[in-house]
């Protein structure tokens, strides 16, 4: 009988390659406009409204230069805008441009269409309860 652990550890691994998996038919599909990075990143500004440069740095838990470099790349592509705080000037909020929404929507497209042809490969029966474990483990 298998050890706890052991199917703990299986159960890791098994995700890790189903994302490896997801990154590599992405890339194969040449449908890869947006790193992982720069696609959470548009997907957490376009999730939280206007947040901060302090808070996608807390939310991605990477240093304030990091962040400040991730979204200096984003900027520049015409994805992101910074908006100066009306009350204080230290403070830059985050928007979408509508270059970046529509490579946010091109992205999240690409996205479900890689999940449902990989979801496809299981039964109906499989698919529930997958999406009823993603959603049991999504609120731990």
């Amino acid at each position: 009988m298998p050890r706890h652990s052991d199917s703990i550890e299986e159960a890791i691994s098994v995700v890790f390659q189903a994302v490896r998996f997801l990154k590599q038919q992405e890339s194969q599909r040449g449908k890869c406009i947006l790193s992982q990075a720069r696609f959470e990143t548009l997907s957490f500004v376009s999730e939280n409204g206007q947040p901060t440069m302090n808070d996608l740095a807390k939310y991605f838990r990477i240093t304030q230069p990091s962040a400040t470099s991730l979204v200096e790349y984003l900027v520049k592509a015409k994805q992101l805008s910074r908006i100066p705080d009306a009350r204080d000037r230290r403070q830059v909020h985050l928007a979408l441009t509508p270059q970046g929404r529509r490579d946010l929507e091109q992205g999240m497209a690409a996205k479900l269409s890689q999940w449902r042809s990989l979801l496809k490969k299981l039964s109906g029966e499989e698919r529930a309860q997958f999406a009823s474990i993603l959603k049991k483990l999504s609120r731990v």
